[in-house]
């Protein structure tokens, strides 16, 4: 069966994997303008990513691949498809924080940039706000 990319719910599945892989889950049942993404191969979770709404600027968050599906493209072709969906839908510029994916959203054209130049939606994010460490790198890519 042809792997395919669908706009999900953060149900029991995409929680699982998210816990699995070390990410945080608190605030994914706030009431945020937010799409998450899936890739499947048939029933098997492959990954999830989501992104957080918020007017032209988005929150790239819980970018989360299966262990066993790791450099095979999941997590670029999820980027690359949320990158897609948030332009559709006004977003010009996207921000996220991460801890150990640094060079895979470096290729895939994000920027480092100091937390301090977060625009005041993406600051007051909860994601922003603690649920992520000071220890993460904070990203940047305009879209469009």
């Amino acid at each position: 069966m042809a792997q395919r990319i669908t706009l999900i719910e953060p149900g029991p599945q995409a929680l699982a994997l998210l816990e699995r892989v070390g990410l945080p889950t608190d605030d994914l049942h706030d009431p945020v303008p937010r799409a998450m993404h899936a890739l499947w191969d048939g029933e098997q979770l492959l990954g999830v990513v989501a992104v957080e709404l918020h007017a032209a600027c988005g929150l790239l968050r819980s970018l989360a691949v299966a262990p066993e599906q790791r450099l095979a493209g999941v997590g670029s072709a999820l980027v690359a498809h949320a990158e897609q969906d948030a332009a559709r839908a006004g977003v010009r510029d996207l921000y996220l924080l991460t801890t150990s994916a640094e060079a895979l959203f470096v290729r895939l054209g994000y920027t480092r940039i100091a937390r301090e130049h977060a625009p005041p939606q993406i600051a007051a994010t909860r994601q922003f706000n603690g649920l992520c460490p000071d220890s993460a790198v904070f990203m940047h890519k305009a879209l469009g």
